[in-house]
Formats: C-alpha cells, structure tokens, sequence
C-alpha cells in the first residue's frame, strides 16, 4: 500500500522544489537586470570620458576636458543617473524581490 503513495509523494516534493529553484533563479535574474541596467550607462559615460581627446587639435575632441568643475559635474551626473534609476526600480517595486528569503508556509 505504501509503496503506490511513494511515487506520488516524491512526485509532489520534486515539484515543490521545482517551482522554489525556478523562483530563486528568477529573483536572481531581476536582481542581475537592475544591476546591469543602472552600470551599463555609467559604463559607456566613464568610456567616453576616458578616451582622453586633446582638445587642442580640434573644437571638437571634448572641450569640457578643459573645463574647470568638469569632473566633479561628470561625476554628480553619473550619480544622479544611477541615484534616479535606482529611484524608479524602488517605486516600480523591482527591490522587493531582493528582500530576507521567505519561508513557505506549508513547511
């Protein structure tokens, strides 16, 4: 008699683990999309701006390489643009998935 219930039970408890790995795995996809999202653009930023262009031999080569406060403001803008994507995954509710692990109830 217990040997019929054995594949149904194993059944169950392999589809419970199932369904927990496919939802850690997707957690983990939506944690490494908003990484990659806000560091992709600060990425290309920083590559542009290292590209160290002398402005001498053209107007056009960067001329704000030779601009006073133009590092300190390159970098206030790539933290106001990390600082608002950030923001908006907050209130899109992208974070809340990252929280404490939950524990199933039925365990």
């Amino acid at each position: 008699m217990e040997e019929e219930k054995m594949p149904a039970c194993m059944l169950r408890t392999s589809i419970s683990v199932s369904v927990r790995v496919t939802s850690i795995r997707s957690s983990l996809f939506s944690l490494m999309t908003v990484v990659s999202s806000v560091f992709i653009p600060l990425t290309f930023v920083a590559g542009v701006y290292g590209m160290n262009f002398n402005p001498e031999r053209s107007p056009l080569n960067m001329p704000e390489l030779d601009a006073y406060w133009g590092y300190p403001l390159c970098l206030l803008a790539m933290v106001c643009m990390g600082g608002l994507q950030i923001f908006w995954f907050w209130r899109k509710g992208w974070f809340e998935n990252f929280s404490a692990p939950k524990r199933d109830p039925s365990t």
